[in-house]
Order: C-alpha cells, then structure tokens, then sequence
C-alpha cells in the first residue's frame, strides 16, 4: 500500500521542501549568556541549510512578532501562551513562518535557496531584555532575556554550524519582531563584519504622533515611552544611539528616533 503513495509523497515533499528544525542552545551558553525564555527553559532557533551550493553563504533571518508584556495582567497571559521553549515543534515548514523563508521560487524568487535561520519569541519584551536573573516584577518570576537570547542563538550557531561564515545576510520579522530586526541592525552587522547586511523589517517603524487604539479613544496622544522598551525588561539599546542621548530607553527603542543613529541599510516596508 505505502509503494502506491512514494510518487504522491515524493511531490510534495518537493514541492514543500525540507522542515525549518529546531536546535535548542546549549546549557552552558544558556547559563552563560542568561539565554532563556520567561519561564527559565532554553531559548533557540530554527534552521535550513542553502539549498544550492553557490547561496551557501547567504543567509536570510526571521525574527518572530507576538505582542509583548507590559502589565501584570499581560504578562500573566504572555508567558502561559508563549513564554516557554518546553512546547515548541521540533521542525515547521518554512512557509508556516513567512514567505521569506519559503524554498519554492514562485514564492520566494530571491531567497528561495538561501540559509533559513528563524528566532522564535518567548521572551515577552521584544526580544530586548538582557537580565540573567528572573524579577518579580510585572508578576514574575519571570526573566526577561529577548537580546540575551539572540546572542545565544548566534553563539550556537558557531558550533552547530561551524562552516557557516555568511557572505551575505537579510535580516527581517514581522511586528515585535521587526523592531528587533531595527534595534539589532548594528548588532548583526557588527557580528559578522565580512558579510553585507541588510535589514528589512516588516513593522515596527513607528512615526512621530503614533496613537495607540486604547489613547485614541480618549483623543489622546500616545507617549514615545509608551511605544519603546520598559525598564522592567533592562533592554538592549544600540551603541551609538545610546551614547548619543545618554541611554534614553524610550528613544533609543522607538524606531522613529533610533534610525537616524543606524548605520545598517534598513528597507522599511
């Protein structure tokens, strides 16, 4: 019976590719680096090798969205919905994530055969927190450990993919997601300094007067702070621009303000 199906199944695992699998980061680059989700577990990530030699080099990253944590109340719902590791599947077919990781050309005509490398979300704070020790705050204990998270991602990388010396880099990801592509623009590039990078997020470049839906309907003006990083999660701020305002979180983490300070081409869609 299973012989009548290999020419149905060899077209569509063609057509669909191979699975993005999951690599869980070390326990020791995990305790080193604090690159943990809200709930303590292993942060990771999702790979693909190039499917054609001669894009062996290029490498396309997606960095998941998902809202983030600013009250007790949202932090509770957060972290019960997303804020652990110990769930995820061990492979997802590219397309699930985005068309930019898609293998199939008529998706995805320039990325197609690229290295796929995706960084899901479960750290709540827009993948910026650097804490190695979790707070109560926000009705923790949780820790907040999004950029801690992306610096174990790409510590694991060296050893799990030691060939890896990129030539090329894109890296996007939509909401949450695209402001950290924004904020960590200078990071990736300063992190492989051989490479062209380039950063195309998909949202997350607030303009100046931006109003939330909830201060809308008080005909209010939604403060720059309001849409930037909280102090809670001890976040990540790009060098230049922190040094340039004193470490401002509230500029320094609101795209509108930040860009002027990034070096990295950005591609704002």
């Amino acid at each position: 019976m299973f012989e009548m199906w290999k020419p149905f199944t060899a077209l569509l695992v063609q057509g669909m590719g191979a699975p993005l699998t999951l690599q869980y980061i070390d326990s020791d680059l995990v305790t080193s680096l604090g690159a943990r989700c809200m709930d303590g577990s292993a942060g990771g990530y999702y790979w693909l090798p190039a499917a054609s030699a001669a894009n062996a080099s290029k490498l396309v990253m997606f960095i998941q969205g998902g809202g983030e944590c600013r009250t007790v109340e949202d932090c509770q719902a957060w972290a019960q919905k997303s804020g652990s590791s110990k769930s995820w599947s061990w492979s997802l077919w590219p397309r699930e994530v985005d068309d930019i990781l898609a293998v199939d050309a008529d998706y995805n005509e320039d990325f197609h055969d690229w290295t796929k490398l995706y960084i899901p979300y479960c750290s709540g704070d827009m993948h910026s927190g650097t804490r190695m020790t979790a707070i109560s705050d926000l009705g923790g204990p949780y820790y907040f450990a999004g950029h801690n998270l992306i610096v174990g991602v790409l510590a694991q990388l060296e050893r799990s993919a030691p060939s890896l010396s990129p030539s090329h880099v894109l890296v996007t990801g939509g909401s949450a997601g695209g402001i950290a592509a924004i904020v960590h623009a200078d990071f990736f590039a300063n992190r492989w300094k051989d490479a062209i990078v380039k950063v195309s997020p998909q949202g997350g470049f607030f303009y100046a007067g931006v109003t939330a839906l909830s201060d809308l309907r008080e005909q209010a003006m939604t403060p720059a702070a309001h849409l930037g990083f909280k102090d809670e999660w001890l976040p990540y701020l790009p060098e230049r621009c922190a040094t340039a305002t004193s470490n401002n979180i509230s500029m320094c983490t609101d795209a509108h303000f930040l860009y002027p300070y990034i070096k990295t081409p950005l591609y704002i869609r």
